[in-house]
């Protein structure tokens, strides 16, 4: 629950408000199992902009970081079979590669794949952030109003980044609410 920044400046509300934000990834395993697919439905907002309407390109990696930090917890999880997944930080970024703009509050999607598994506690994971290729909108398309974004209308992906990524096993197991 949000606390009160009654009282506070403005300055310091501002950067409260920032704190509170989340990715919102939500991952799902594909047909492929080697495949998971974490979507950011609200896209990442306005705060993380590096030019006016581009996302910086750090905060693209951070939201890659998330979905391979994950992968790579899933895929160590099934391999042990454990009933739950292994807590995991960025060990090593391999390469990381902006291929177009990620505008704010654009839908987006990464599709994560286990490169290595190196038991018991490495996996590398490759990873390709796309733009579209989300189901048109009807209410927001007919709109002449909000946010006119090139992944509203159209269904043809586009790759906004792409990166590999190892992960490390640093605890053993994650919190899961």
């Amino acid at each position: 629950p949000p606390r009160s920044t009654q009282g506070v400046s403005s300055a310091a509300s501002d950067v409260y408000k920032r704190q509170i934000w989340s990715v919102r990834l939500e991952t799902r395993r594909t047909k492929d199992a080697k495949i998971l697919q974490s979507k950011l439905e609200n896209g990442v907002p306005e705060t993380y902009v590096e030019l006016p309407g581009i996302v910086a390109p750090g905060m693209i990696a951070s939201v890659m970081s998330c979905a391979g930090s994950w992968h790579g917890s899933i895929a160590l999880m099934d391999k042990a079979v454990l009933a739950r997944p292994p807590l995991m930080m960025l060990e090593k970024m391999l390469d990381f590669t902006a291929v177009d703009v990620l505008a704010p509050n654009e839908k987006c999607s990464v599709h994560s794949e286990i490169v290595s598994l190196d038991e018991p506690n490495f996996a590398t994971v490759k990873m390709e952030m796309t733009i579209g290729g989300h189901e048109k909108d009807d209410e927001e398309s007919n709109s002449t109003s909000g946010n006119k974004n090139r992944s509203n209308y159209t269904s043809k992906k586009t790759v906004c980044a792409r990166a590999i990524m190892r992960f490390k096993k640093i605890g053993a197991v994650r919190s899961i609410s």
